[in-house]
This record gives C-alpha cells, structure tokens and sequence, in this order.
C-alpha cells in the first residue's frame, strides 16, 4: 500500500513538473499567443472562403485550385530552399538577420522578375487564352508568398508577429469576399488572395525594419552563394514536397474534371486553418530543437516524446471536433452543391493531425542536419503519391485523393521518425560507450 502511494505520489511530482516547465517555458507562451491569433485569423478566413465558394460554385472553385496550385509551383522554384537554412541561421546567430534577409529578398525578386512573365505567357498560350482572368492574377499571388519573411520572425523566435500578420490578411480577404454575390467569375477568390497576400508582405517589412530598429541585427552575414550551396537539398527537397501534396490538385482535375476539383478544393481550403493553426505552433520547433540538440541525444529524445503526448492530445481533441461538426458547417455554410466533400474534408483533417504530430521528427532532421533522410523520406511520398493518385482516383474519386494525401503524410513522417530515433539511438549508444 505504501509503496502505492509512493509511486502515485511520484507520478504526480512527475506530472506537476512537466506542465510547470510547459506553462513557464518561452515556447508555450508563444504557442498560446499563436494559437489565440491564428483562431481569430482562421475564423475570420473560414467564414470568408465558405461564402465565396458558394457564390463560385465547384466548377470556377476548380479553376481557382488550378491556378492556386501552378502559383505554388513558383513559389516552390523561387523560394530557393533557403527558409529552412535562413531560420537555423538565424536561430543560431540573430546578428546576421539583417543581411540574410536582404540577400534572400534579392535572389527572389530576380528569380521571380524572370518566371513570372515566362509562365504567364506559356499558360496564356497553352489555355488559349481561357480564364485569362483567373491566370493574370495569379501570378501575382507567388509575389506575397515569396516576400512574407516568415523565416525572419520563425529565427528570431517573433512569429507572433507573424501571426499577427496573418490575423490581419484573414481579415482583408474574409471583408472582401463578402462583396461576392452568387455567380462571381472565376479567378474572383484568386484577385482577392492575391491582394491580401501583397498587403501582408508589406506588412512584414514594415513589421521586421521595426524589429530590426531595436539593433543587433546588423552583423556581417554570409553571401547568397554560400547559402545557397547550404540550400540545394531543401531546394529540391522543396519541388518534391510539392510532387506529393499540391501536384495532386492538377492530377485530380485532370483525372476527375473541374467539378469534382472545385468539391474537392473546398476541402483543402477549410481544412487549410487547421493547416496554419497546426504549422504555426511547429514553426517554433526547429530553434528549440537546435537548442536541445545542444544538451545532448538523451534530453532531446525526452524532450521529443513530451512533445508527442502533447501534440497528440490537443490535435487529437481539436480534430475529433472538427470531424463531428464538418456536416453541419458543409450543409450550412456551403450548401448542397458541396456536400460530396465531406468524407474527403473529414479524411483530410487526418492528415493535419498525422502532419501536426510528424513535423516534430521531420523538423528534428533538419536540427541534426540529416537533410538527406529528410530528401529520402520526402521522395517516397511523392512517388506514393503520384502513383497512387494516378491509380485510385479515376476509380474512387475525390476519396481516394483525400486517403492517398493522408497516407503519403504518413510514409514521409513515419519514416522521419524511423530516421531520427536510429541516430539518436546510436548517438546514445557511442555516449555510453565512450563517457567523457
């Protein structure tokens, strides 16, 4: 009996211990800080982007996937890979935000002054012209991706600000798209997103030059050669991400036609303020984790795990609840012309939670530098993917496009947690072996 109590005693210092480290570290306070900001923006944008989808209808929705999905494909090409490398620069010397940030901006505006009018005009030609529109301002949207500075904040552990940010774009675009009324042309979502993402750039410049004006920023930085030497991995470890989550979009409009796509599009962009919400609080991860590393494999290990048992509780909860509540809000907010994306969207909601939980082993790889396992890993998810949307969606639909998202999810982050506990499992073992 007294050793019962002894234990459940011991159980409970243990969990008392743990939830005062949560509640005091500076990680949870910005999480809490995030996630109040990002509900508020992701209410906001959800509300918004339901009314705007009907007054679209799925066959324009489509079309705007579409052409979302190509901007992306330029982000993905300008971006350089170099947010990854910025951000552990960044983390590990604040000094030289300043300059890095100067010369990343640089590359892309010259990147993107060659792409844009290149692919503008090879789209233009190869659609005849069709839903010029639609296609003219979307080449915009890469513009506000590419310039967010999302890495400056993320390095400087300010994302709040960030957050921020994203609060007050929700709020311009989920404004403009009640201006819609039903049957607004296609490319409409598209001009607004377009405009709320240059007005958000902006502000993150304005936001950093504040930051920045405190001083000790200004260090000596590296050259945009030497990062993008560091970058190249993640620069295709980026166009492969891309083969298998957003390259689905076009497949599945090839495959199921622009109805089913536009359906299917509404799926992703309710299920995207899970996304934000999910990959605001895992865009603090990679500085913490660059800092345990630091302690060693055993204190980054526990460190790991605690981190699991909480994400899995808090999404696991929030996604229980969204799930239960997605016929209600698709049959109110959307209405009929919706309703077959509702399995989809519930199987999609999967998938965040599976990409909640995975990013703390996929953003440990970058930590401990292990970017070809993170490559490796990536690439299997692309070649599942594409092989098996090309395989089950003429049979399935926009089902099995939500089941194989879900599943590429799960080979790419399982096999990131298969990679990061065999090196530290080794790195424990060499410490044990030979003790300092």
């Amino acid at each position: 009996m007294n050793e019962a109590l002894a234990s459940a005693r011991r159980v409970h210092l243990s969990v008392g211990n743990f939830a005062d480290r949560v509640i005091s570290s500076k990680m949870a306070r910005q999480a809490v800080w995030l996630f109040g900001l990002n509900s508020a923006a992701r209410g906001m944008a959800f509300i918004g982007s339901a009314y705007a989808a009907r007054c679209l209808g799925p066959a324009n929705l489509g079309i705007s996937a579409l052409v979302a999905s190509i901007s992306q494909l330029v982000v993905v090409l300008a971006n350089g890979g170099l947010d990854t490398v910025a951000v552990r620069r960044i983390a590990a010397n604040p000094g030289c935000a300043r300059g890095i940030t100067a010369s990343i901006v640089w590359f892309r505006t010259r990147l993107l002054a060659a792409i844009l009018p290149l692919g503008l005009c090879a789209v233009l030609i190869l659609t005849s012209g069709e839903h010029a529109f639609a296609w003219c301002v979307g080449a915009i949207l890469p513009i506000g991706t590419s310039f967010g500075l999302s890495f400056v904040f993320q390095g400087l552990e300010k994302l709040p600000l960030q957050a921020l940010v994203s609060v007050l774009t929700s709020a311009v675009t989920a404004a403009a798209f009640f201006f819609f009324r039903p049957g607004m042309p296609a490319g409409s979502d598209v001009a607004v997103m377009a405009f709320a993402g240059f007005c958000g750039m902006l502000l993150s410049f304005w936001l950093f030059r504040a930051l920045a004006s405190q001083g000790g920023t200004d260090e000596p930085a590296p050259a945009i050669a030497a990062l993008l030497r560091e970058s190249r991995p993640y620069w295709m470890l980026a166009v492969v991400v891309y083969c298998y989550s957003t390259l689905q979009v076009p497949l599945v409009g090839y495959i199921a036609g622009k109805q089913s796509l536009g359906a299917y599009r509404s799926a992703l962009m309710l299920v995207a303020g899970l996304d934000l919400l999910y990959s605001s609080i895992n865009s603090l991860l990679l500085p913490r984790l660059v800092a345990w590393r630091r302690k060693g494999p055993t204190f980054l290990w526990h460190r790991q795990k605690e981190l699991l048992f909480l994400f899995l509780f808090s999404g696991g909860a929030i996604s229980a609840g969204v799930i239960s509540l997605a016929p209600v809000v698709y049959r109110r907010f959307l209405g009929v012309a919706f309703t077959e994306a509702i399995l989809p969207f519930q199987i999609l909601v999967v998938g965040r939670l599976a990409v909640f939980v995975g990013q703390i082993f996929a953003w440990s790889l970058s930590a401990l530098h292990l970017d070809r396992q993170f490559f490796l890993a990536s690439l299997a998810g692309a070649v599942f993917s594409v092989g098996a949307n090309l395989l089950f969606v003429p049979c399935y639909g926009i089902v099995a496009a939500a089941v194989v998202s879900v599943l590429s999810e799960i080979v790419v982050h399982g096999l990131c947690f298969i990679s990061v506990k065999r090196y530290i499992s080794r790195a424990i073992a060499i410490s044990a072996t030979n003790p300092i």
